[in-house]
């Protein structure tokens, strides 16, 4: 099962394509990178990574390496909708090797701090790119 955390917002008197402009400007400000984007029906699918290949394969075998923030890739993947003239907007946030949804082995396995830290590191990551969407004066309603 995926860790991490994920939250629901109603965006208030916007469209997908503005909203989506708005986030994806927010997303290269906090340094992720764009890996997929797919219309699935009504529901738009956005995928951006943050953090480096390299580094986070040095974590993995480092002892203690996963409990540094420089040391960890994370995934924002989100689903955005039209709902008359508002924009459901849901995002999760997880840690990256967690896309995989399949238990770690060998020299990936996480301890309970490991995981601590993962959630920890993705509650930031989250806030940070809510907070700047709020700073956009983006009207955001939160559904949970």
């Amino acid at each position: 099962m995926r860790q991490g955390i994920w939250d629901e917002f109603i965006v208030k008197d916007q469209t997908v394509d503005s909203f989506l402009k708005i986030y994806e400007k927010v997303l290269k400000d906090n340094e992720f990178e764009f890996k997929e984007k797919k219309q699935d029906g009504e529901i738009l699918r956005h995928k951006a990574i943050w953090g480096e290949g390299k580094k986070a394969f040095k974590r993995s075998i480092l002892p203690g390496g996963a409990l540094t923030k420089k040391g960890n890739r994370y995934a924002s993947e989100v689903e955005i909708s039209q709902q008359g003239k508002d924009v459901r907007f849901k995002i999760l946030m997880i840690p990256y090797m967690s896309l995989h949804d399949r238990p770690e082995i060998c020299i990936l396995t996480q301890g309970p701090m490991e995981r601590h830290m993962d959630d920890e590191y993705c509650k930031e990551k989250m806030f940070k790119i809510v907070m700047d969407l709020r700073e956009n004066e983006l009207e955001m309603i939160s559904q949970t």
